[in-house]
């Protein structure tokens, strides 16, 4: 494997040069004299060279590579680093540059760079160099003042509002007065400026005595002499005398709230305690409250020949069955005339009793009447025929017939 060595001439930034704007990528101008194992100059032509960076001076790992195809002349190499690979490190730390020609071995010792490359954190902006115009507008915030930086001549006349004042620092008002206030000495009254102070006395007039304390409405007690209690009395809080909104839950005796007390639509469905209301409650014909004295969640239950179909809201009930039919005349007892129809018998009903009627055109008495007769204690049954005719049997309370 052939042997190279390795003189540097020159590791120079040149980052430093470009505008304040075009700060990525960083470059490193980088000039070296390559020989080889005999110290002689290696031979013109394009050579394969690998640099890195490293935070160490052995070993350690490389935090930078960029690999070059560059051509020597007369042994000299003269590139810039991070060219096709951005040096994005911080530069805020030692570093060591490593350098491999072709496939061999990384030539030792490392080369540790210079103050010169860490211009591109601290060196690449001159003293004095950053204007008012090359600011953007808004760029300096509290952040990059240093303090006490702000002089008075800094500030703009008249724009240092009362929220930019700290607390208890000066006097922001006086009765809610601002600007240059003039404090006027009223009737009986003088104002003494001295220095920083101002002394406000009372400069006439032999001022008074209190002759009474008078209870106003919602108060009482008072007096006209010696120390005097002025208290609230029974009931004296109206409602005139309370503010909106200040009277809170535990100012509310429980169990107090009537229903006067509640505006309409006041109480919805969550100020309800689930569970808590009674058919009693809803009004008259507002829901189902019971079904044959059923409440709750009642199920209709389809029985025999019956059947049950809900639809959206409603329910109907049918029978599955083909029924009895049939017609007859007023009067008259029904009789199945067959299995499933109904017409006349020869009974009929009238007012004091039941009719047989005989259908024998032959029959001088077709028609015969059923009578009850009697009191609780003796009872008959008579037979009547279509003449008028009637015939009594009648029972006893005793059990005999009579």
């Amino acid at each position: 494997m052939k042997k190279f060595y390795l003189l540097i001439t020159a590791i120079i930034i040149v980052a430093a040069a470009r505008s304040l704007a075009q700060t990525i990528p960083h470059t490193i101008n980088y000039q070296g004299l390559l020989k080889d194992a005999a110290g002689v100059v290696v031979p013109n032509g394009n050579y394969s060279i690998t640099f890195k960076l490293y935070d160490v001076a052995i070993s350690g790992t490389e935090l930078w590579t960029e690999i070059k195809a560059l051509t020597v002349t007369d042994g000299i190499i003269n590139t810039q680093l991070g060219n096709t690979e951005p040096l994005m490190l911080p530069f805020d730390t030692e570093y060591w540059l490593g350098v491999t020609v072709e496939s061999g071995s990384e030539l030792t010792p490392r080369i540790k760079l210079s103050a010169v490359p860490y211009s591109h954190m601290t060196l690449n902006v001159m003293d004095q160099s950053i204007t008012t115009a090359k600011l953007k507008d808004s760029a300096v915030t509290v952040n990059k003042l240093s303090d006490n930086s702000v002089s008075s001549v800094k500030i703009v006349d008249g724009s240092i509002t009362a929220t930019d004042i700290g607390n208890t620092q000066v006097v922001k008002s006086i009765n809610t007065l601002k600007d240059n206030i003039t404090l006027v000495a009223g009737s009986n009254v003088t104002i003494t400026p001295s220095g920083n102070d101002i002394t406000i006395s009372a400069s006439g007039g032999s001022g008074g005595t209190i002759t009474g304390v008078t209870a106003g409405n919602g108060l009482t007690g008072g007096g006209a002499t010696g120390n005097v209690t002025l208290s609230v009395a029974d009931n004296g809080i109206t409602s005139s005398m309370l503010q909106n909104n200040s009277v809170t839950s535990g100012k509310i005796t429980d169990g107090t709230i009537a229903t006067a007390d509640l505006s309409n639509n006041s109480v919805t469905a969550d100020k309800v305690v689930d569970g808590t209301l009674t058919a009693n409650d809803i009004a008259t014909a507002q829901v189902v409250k019971s079904i044959n004295t059923l409440k709750d969640n009642v199920t209709l239950v389809a029985g025999s020949n019956i059947s049950i179909t809900p639809s959206g809201q409603n329910l109907t009930i049918a029978s599955t069955s083909s029924g009895i039919g049939g017609s007859g005349s007023a009067n008259y007892i029904p009789l199945f005339t067959a299995g499933s129809t109904l017409g006349n018998s020869l009974m009929t009903q009238n007012p004091i009793g039941i009719d047989i009627n005989s259908t024998t055109a032959s029959n001088i008495n077709p028609t015969l009447t059923l009578i009850r007769t009697g009191t609780n204690s003796a009872t008959s049954i008579g037979f009547r025929n279509s003449a008028g005719n009637q015939f009594n049997i009648g029972m006893r309370q005793d059990g005999k017939l009579g």
